[in-house]
């Protein structure tokens, strides 16, 4: 028996109550009670059914993930065993965690069962070397479906699951930056760099060596698909309806028939999802579309079915995508344009005076493009430096003075200038 199977049985589950199982569950008004009911077309499941009563309309293992997200986010300090009811114990090993939340499991001191690790509560996983929210949320979830399991004994570990998570983990974690660094054309970059200490004996430097001349390259992956084609074959299983309205929206004048429901982005795993992720990396927050469309000419091929290039596509579907007057920008010009005020006074003087190269530097800018964003914004240049606005004649002046380096002693429009 499989603790993720994906047709748990009505014998498999127990007959008690959701919320007799889970005591954390009564803990929910009027209000919070929305989200509980919109997983279940049960009114009050949590208080009517039994586990084995709701598989009959909606699958045990979401339930288990849809509350794991609850729990962790309004229960952090709430011990497993207090929570959760639990009559017997089990060997960690049945929990099928992925390599990363079992790596985060086997951390626990003494926790070879699960006795242990219900004694802790998300807070203190997130505690534990190496966890984040998403290994958490998984040790949830698991320590949910067992809860809702008749008999957690009949559970028995994965046979092919490593014996050292960690290194597990390990390699996993290297094929997904490998294939990070071949999205944005790394290929030779090493994966890894190693801090030794002075006088490390020569074998040991070898060893670091070898370790740091690991690359993308170096390693089986197959190279990153295509977008446009991924997006065609969307389009084309679609009802003719459906793909009608999605190229009217693709060709509208603005995205403001926008279908609030649908996806905020593409998701980072997909075609489209890497590439705007590869895109975002170069956009921070804006870029000259010119220079985006030299580095990744992709953006300009046609979408079959849409009839339209994969940049305007892209900035009709996409909310942290958009492009406008000859700019890319994540997530909007306007937002862009708020970032840009925001990250110059930062760097502004006294007097408002910035240097555009610390501006360029933070965002890797080119001089020129960023000379052309900042004129775009309605900000000042002179003489090479940028002039934040001002309100006055007097304090436009201060700031000329700082630029110029005369005295800054004087007498402009009958106010009198000082540092």
């Amino acid at each position: 028996m499989s603790l993720w199977s994906s047709a748990l049985s009505v014998e498999e589950l127990d007959d008690r109550p959701w919320l007799d199982l889970m005591p954390w569950l009564d803990r929910y008004g009027s209000a919070r009670a929305a989200a509980l009911a919109a997983m279940v077309p049960t009114p009050r499941w949590w208080e009517e059914q039994s586990p084995a009563e709701t598989v009959a309309a909606a699958d045990i293992a979401e339930i288990c993930s849809e509350l794991a997200h609850i729990y962790v986010t309004d229960h952090p300090e709430l011990r497993f065993a207090d929570g959760l009811l639990r009559e017997v114990e089990v060997p960690v090993g049945v929990l099928d965690l992925g390599a990363a939340a079992a790596s985060v499991v086997a951390r626990v001191p003494h926790a070879p069962t699960t006795a242990e690790l219900f004694s802790r509560s998300p807070a203190d996983l997130f505690s534990v070397r190496g966890a984040d929210r998403d290994t958490v949320l998984e040790i949830v979830c698991a320590a949910l479906v067992v809860t809702v399991l008749r008999d957690p004994t009949g559970l028995r570990p994965d046979p092919e699951a490593p014996a050292v998570p960690a290194l597990a983990g390990l390699v996993e974690d290297l094929a997904a930056l490998a294939r990070w660094r071949m999205l944005r054309g790394e290929t030779e970059r090493p994966l890894l760099r190693i801090d030794l200490e002075d006088g490390a004996p020569e074998e040991i430097q070898q060893v670091a060596a070898r370790i740091e001349a690991l690359a993308a390259k170096d390693l089986p992956l197959s190279g990153p698909t295509d977008p446009v084609a991924e997006l065609a074959d969307f389009v084309a299983t679609l009802p003719e309806a459906d793909r009608d309205a999605l190229r009217r929206r693709v060709h509208a004048d603005s995205d403001a028939d926008a279908d609030p429901d649908a996806p905020s982005t593409f998701p980072f795993g997909t075609a489209v999802g890497d590439l705007l992720a590869a895109l975002r990396v170069q956009v921070r927050p804006v870029a000259a579309f010119d220079r985006i469309v030299r580095a990744m000419p992709v953006v300009t091929r046609p979408v079959p079915g849409l009839d339209a290039p994969l940049w305007l596509v892209l900035d009709r579907l996409d909310d942290r995508f958009a492009v406008a007057d000859g700019w890319i920008a994540v997530p909007d010009v306007s937002d862009a344009e708020k970032q840009t005020r925001a990250l110059l006074s930062e760097f502004e003087s006294a007097h408002g005076v910035v240097e555009p190269a610390a501006v360029a530097a933070t965002w890797q800018l080119p001089a020129a493009e960023l000379e052309s964003w900042l004129a775009y914004c309605g900000t000042t240049m002179f003489e090479g430096r940028i002039l934040a606005r001002q309100d006055n004649l007097a304090c436009r002046a201060a700031q000329v003075l700082e630029v110029v380096g005369h005295p800054r002693h004087e007498i402009v429009g009958g106010e009198r200038i000082t540092d």
